[in-house]
């Protein structure tokens, strides 16, 4: 079996971990060995995960640098389809996108934002969508694990702070929601803690 995956599912060390509330069946039962080979996709792959992987003796992992957000596509006037090149990869059978989606959000608006006037006012809201509508194109069974809100609450349960990390773009229908605790109370400061929705959907 071979298996492309679109980003490493990573804890705040940035090493590459494997959650018990996953994507889906495949991803809790097969281990990184079990696959011919695994495309690990990403802007950049810190050194840290580099080395992760060696120590760990996975031979059949390639690592690809890549930018998966569509914006180039998008400035040129080109429709963007971020995933389209993964119809180049051969017997590919199975994709996750895993903790990407809202940092392509993430990562969008603040380039919009330093390149004003450059772009449509709706660049982030398309990106996000375009993401979402190569995911679906698959022809490959697929995978979506992203984090879709956070809040700053504090110590008495009151909320002080929310966004919705999609910005307005629906994702599809989650088989699996859990909240993650990105900095607990006490972590960055005594008076709050942080806390970010994620969903999983296949």
């Amino acid at each position: 079996m071979r298996s492309a995956r679109l980003r490493p599912i990573s804890g705040r060390s940035g090493r590459p971990s494997c959650s018990a509330r996953a994507c889906c069946a495949t991803c809790r039962s097969k281990n990184w060995r079990d696959f011919d080979t695994v495309v690990l996709v990403d802007l950049v792959h810190l050194a840290s995960v580099r080395l992760w992987l060696t120590a760990k003796g996975y031979r059949n992992v390639r690592l690809i640098e890549r930018d998966l957000s569509g914006y180039d596509d998008l400035a040129a006037g080109r429709e963007p389809e971020p995933l389209g090149f993964l119809r180049t990869v051969p017997y590919l059978d199975f994709v996750v996108s895993a903790n990407l989606l809202s940092q392509i959000g993430r990562g969008v608006k603040r380039r919009h934002e330093a390149e004003a006037g450059r772009m449509a006012e709706d660049t982030v809201e398309r990106l996000i969508a375009a993401h979402l509508a190569s995911l679906s194109g698959l022809s490959c069974r697929h995978c979506l694990v992203t984090d879709i809100a956070y809040a700053v609450i504090d110590r008495n349960g009151r909320t002080h702070e929310e966004a919705d990390l999609l910005h307005g773009v629906s994702p599809p229908p989650a088989k699996a929601a859990w909240t993650w605790p990105v900095a607990p109370l006490g972590e960055e400061s005594r008076d709050y803690r942080i806390e970010h929705k994620v969903i999983a959907a296949w």
